[in-house]
C-alpha cells in the first residue's frame, strides 16, 4: 500500500513536468492492465 502511495506520488510529479507523454504511458499502462486482467481470469 506505502508503495503504491509513492508510486502516485511520483507519477504526479511526472504528471506536473511531462503531459503528453505521461498521458499516453498511462494509456499504454491502462491497456496492459486490462489484457493481464483479462489473462489472469478468463471467465469474466
Amino acid at each position: 500500500m506505502t508503495e503504491n502511495l509513492i508510486l502516485t506520488q511520483v507519477v504526479r510529479f511526472r504528471v506536473q513536468r511531462s503531459g503528453l507523454k505521461t498521458a499516453n504511458h498511462f494509456r499504454i499502462i491502462g491497456y496492459n492492465q486490462q489484457h493481464v486482467h483479462k489473462t489472469v481470469s478468463p471467465n469474466g
